[in-house]
């Protein structure tokens, strides 16, 4: 499986760049356990539908897909905030950098709780 691409780089705005490391913590993150995952594939892909290792499987990768798609989402999100920062820079963003970080915070937190189910499903077989 390949990483994770993105249409745009991590943001490195002002306003996003607290936000930026734990971003790209959790895309290394992610790209690791996909990485780890896509080894069992194989083994997995023979494996009866109801074998309990395939449906543990199955289960790893709807969390990661999870995952993938909130920090896709929080990647794009950030990556708009930081190009209206960009188009007008003296444009003080106000409540809405406010609102952004918090919608920020609130998404890492969900692919925080999505990797650290994810971790409990890897390690519990």
């Amino acid at each position: 499986m390949p990483d994770i691409k993105y249409s745009q780089p991590l943001p490195t705005a002002s306003v996003l760049q607290s936000f930026t490391p734990t971003m790209r913590y959790y895309d290394t993150m992610i790209n690791g356990f996909q990485r780890h995952l896509a080894i069992e594939q194989d083994i997995v892909a023979m494996l009866p539908t109801e074998h309990a290792r395939k449906v543990a499987y199955e289960q790893k990768m709807a969390v990661l897909d999870t995952a993938k798609a909130k920090l896709r989402e929080l990647v794009d999100f950030s990556t708009e905030i930081m190009e209206k920062q960009i188009e007008k820079p003296n444009t003080a963003l106000g409540l809405s950098a406010e609102r952004a970080n918090e919608q920020i915070q609130n998404g890492l937190k969900e692919v925080e709780d999505a990797m650290a189910e994810l971790r409990y499903l890897m390690w519990e077989m």
